[in-house]
């Protein structure tokens, strides 16, 4: 569904149809806020650089915000973008550190999940997006090469350490994760995205 410069996948719609039945209501009113403060850094930082956005896609692993190519930005510039989005999850995360209530404390925990997983040197998330474009800076040869070797291997350990918690306890929701993820980082886009 085309909306302007939005698109919503049925992929977006299915995970929040699946959180919704699952009865998650403030779980999904947090993943939706910390979402939104994650891509609102990207948002934020692309204006600060004076680029422009063209499109922004909602997708079942995430969104996708495409950069304009009237104005292009500098390798630097576009690191600095790539890289805003986990920043503003981790200082949101610290934020609510000091907020003393027990929802604050979830979505710290939300935050700093979000913000590190992103800043994962993976295809299809900011970290292998910054690492992709920084050796495309330094021309290297293999760049595209060494962030698909990256993402096979942050992919393997994330499998393993998701097996580990569900084997210790994690249940249903572990695997959810684990799907979720392997689903964002092997399902990478090789365009120019944040």
């Amino acid at each position: 569904m085309r909306l302007g410069r939005f698109t919503v996948t049925g992929g977006f719609v299915l995970l929040w149809g699946f959180m919704v039945f699952l009865g998650e209501g403030r779980l999904l009113a947090l993943c939706l806020a910390t979402a939104l403060t994650h891509e609102l850094g990207h948002l934020a930082a692309v204006w600060l650089c004076g680029g422009q956005v063209e499109t922004i896609e909602l997708n079942a692993a995430g969104a996708v915000i495409r950069l304009g190519r009237k104005k292009p930005l500098s390798y630097p510039r576009e690191i600095a973008c790539v890289l805003a989005g986990p920043f503003a999850s981790l200082a949101c995360a610290l934020i609510f550190c000091f907020i003393n209530v027990t929802i604050a404390s979830a979505a710290a925990g939300m935050c700093l999940v979000q913000g590190a997983f992103n800043l994962l040197p993976a295809q299809g998330l900011d970290g292998g997006r910054a690492l992709l474009l920084y050796l495309e800076s330094r021309e290297h040869p293999r760049a595209s090469v060494i962030v698909r070797v990256t993402t096979v291997c942050a992919a393997l350990a994330l499998t393993a350490f998701c097996a580990a918690a569900f084997v210790y306890g994690g249940g249903f929701m572990t695997l959810c994760v684990a799907a979720f993820a392997l689903t964002a980082m092997l399902g990478g886009i090789e365009t120019r995205y944040l």
